[in-house]
């Protein structure tokens, strides 16, 4: 009997250990650079925030490094919620 408990028990355990309840789903869009402007996060910390656009007129934003060069009209590939 406490062999067959342990193996249902077993059994319960890798199931749920397979399963997931959310899958993430994105799709590849191709972006360009529309914008690049400069923020201050703190006192001391500057960094770049990039605006995009896709096809269909949606705007996303990212920040970067100083550092990082980038070029107004770059395309690049995003993910993107489905």
């Amino acid at each position: 009997m406490k062999t067959m408990l342990a193996g249902c028990a077993l059994a319960v355990v890798f199931l749920c250990g397979c399963y997931s309840q959310k899958e993430l789903q994105v799709e590849m869009i191709r972006a360009e650079l529309i914008r690049i402007d400069t923020v201050h996060r703190a006192t001391s910390i500057e960094q770049q925030q990039l605006t995009w656009r896709d096809e269909w007129n949606m705007e996303y934003v990212s920040f970067v490094p100083m550092q990082e060069k980038y070029l107004v009209g770059t395309r690049m590939t995003m993910l993107r919620n489905r």
